[in-house]
């Protein structure tokens, strides 16, 4: 039996009646009820914090074209459930190795807008997209490229451009990586990090305000320089406050295992609010794959994986105050399962914290409270498990309503048999139950 949602839609924290039963299940199955008795289904939408999410049918394909790789994707949910996912395709040449490809979809998972190609500029490959959303849902997307600048572009609410693309960084021959973007909640201003040179040694900023007109020149963001700074992060808090995060293999503090996670934080204006300092307390092997959200509140929490090449690694956070200093301890987010194919965090609508990580054929997922006390146990959010998942990223809207998107290789539940493939799944967060299956190829 299913609480029938189509016919009516309560709000959130009201009872309803459903006496609908599934084509496979009849009321024997149920509470040991004789044949032919009436059953009454009382029925709570509850918050995210309350109930565990669940799988709104299979997973699905993103990308259409399916020639060689789909990958580095990320995603951004509007308010209302609609959601916009973005890659990088390998599969059509555009005068590029690669493109930047986009796909829009409606909160039940349908396709409002096939897959599209983001970038104009198509010399050398277009690397590695980024995508933040305003609260009406227009957005900006931003991608890295090898030999040269790092790029955006900007699109209304329907995914229809604003403007041309523009150029975001100034080392227009060099190679630039992993761009990240946040739109601040206060103006809609927007900053982009990114990583600059051949061997990705420095971590780079740039404000832009809403029009996508520069407010200051680009700005350092690591002081500590020795090797390859890596996967750099960033949250920005609802006053226009900012946090960025990376992997750094050594450290200024007491990290002298192989990578450490490293952070700086900043004001609305740009300014630095903190030195460079490390995030880890737990130094054995790697911490490796930062991420970091913003509540409401200003708090704000990292997470990343810890403990890389050994034989379990976890999924560790530590939480901040809105001032940068550390509320509680590093802890484990995820005490029973592995990790080390990605990460992502990322805040719900009562002020959750949402992570989903992969390992191996699986995606998981997991919430938890503003105190960091999980609402339900380690969940995994994939039914297609034919080869590895990697680079997880989950998204919510304003109703609670959960969605990850990954890389999988090995197969597809689509119709991509090459390398690898864009794959994601809705889960119906505010109701302990499963609603209508979909299934997009």
């Amino acid at each position: 039996m299913r609480c029938n949602l189509r016919e009516s839609r309560p709000k959130l924290g009201q009872w309803f009646l459903s006496t609908k039963l599934s084509s496979n299940e009849h009321p024997n199955n149920l509470f040991n009820t004789n044949p032919g008795r009436l059953v009454v289904l009382m029925c709570l939408i509850v918050p995210l914090s309350l109930a565990q999410p669940v799988p709104n049918g299979i997973d699905f394909q993103v990308n259409e074209n399916t020639t060689s790789r789909q990958w580095h994707g990320d995603i951004a949910v509007n308010g209302d459930g609609t959601f916009v996912i973005v890659w990088e395709d390998q599969s059509i040449s555009d005068g590029s190795s690669s493109r930047v490809s986009g796909k829009r979809y409606d909160s039940d998972g349908s396709v409002l807008l096939s897959e599209f190609q983001i970038n104009t500029y198509t010399t050398e490959a277009q690397y590695a997209p980024s995508i933040a959303m305003e609260s009406g849902g227009a957005f900006v997307v931003v991608w890295g490229g090898y030999g040269n600048a790092t790029r955006g572009q900007r699109y209304d609410a329907a995914a229809a451009t604003v403007g041309g693309e523009f150029v975001i960084s100034s080392a227009a021959n060099d190679y630039t990586y992993y761009p990240d973007v946040a739109k601040h909640p206060n103006d809609n201003d927007f900053t982009v990090v990114w990583l600059e040179g051949f061997s990705g040694t420095n971590v780079i900023g740039r404000r832009f305000n809403s029009t996508a007109s520069p407010l200051a020149a680009e700005f350092p963001i690591n002081t500590y320089t020795t090797g390859n700074q890596t996967l750099p992060q960033i949250s920005s808090a609802p006053n226009g406050d900012f946090v960025v995060v990376w992997q750094s293999p050594g450290s200024p503090g007491d990290d002298s295992g192989s990578d450490s996670v490293q952070a700086r934080t900043y004001d609305a204006a740009g300014n630095p609010t903190s030195a460079q300092f490390q995030v880890n307390t737990f130094t054995t092997n790697g911490q490796i794959h930062p991420d970091v959200t913003h509540l409401s509140t200003g708090e704000y929490i990292i997470a990343w994986t810890s403990g890389h090449g050994m034989t379990t690694a976890l999924v560790q956070g530590q939480r901040y105050n809105s001032d940068g200093t550390t509320l509680g301890g590093e802890f484990t987010m995820n005490p029973v399962v592995d990790a080390g194919g990605g990460l992502s965090v990322t805040t719900g609508p009562n002020d959750e914290y949402v992570a989903s990580w992969s390992v191996g054929n699986f995606v998981y997922l997991r919430a938890f409270s503003s105190a960091a006390s999980p609402f339900f146990a380690t969940t995994q959010v994939n039914t297609y498990t034919t080869g590895n998942k990697n680079n997880p990223v989950v998204g919510t809207d304003s109703s609670g309503n959960v969605i990850v998107t990954w890389e999988g290789t090995g197969g597809s539940p689509g119709n991509d048999t090459n390398s690898q493939s864009m794959q994601a799944v809705l889960m119906n967060g505010p109701v302990p139950v499963a609603l209508q299956s979909f299934s997009v190829d």
